[in-house]
């Protein structure tokens, strides 16, 4: 599934250091992965660009 998982939690620990009570032990896992995008910016950017995750 890519780097995201890497990249997020990279990003998660780093941010940790400043804001421990916000993202103190969070880690970011596939299901989050599958967010719908909002309708806003696909109006923005154009449906031909940016395509929806089925279900949503």
């Amino acid at each position: 599934m890519g780097i995201v998982n890497e990249e997020m939690n990279a990003y998660l620990q780093y941010e940790a250091q400043f804001l421990s009570s916000t993202f103190g032990g969070a880690t970011f896992t596939d299901p989050y992965i599958y967010n719908p995008i909002p309708l806003d910016q696909i109006d923005l950017v154009g449906s031909d660009i940016l395509i929806q995750n089925p279900g949503f």
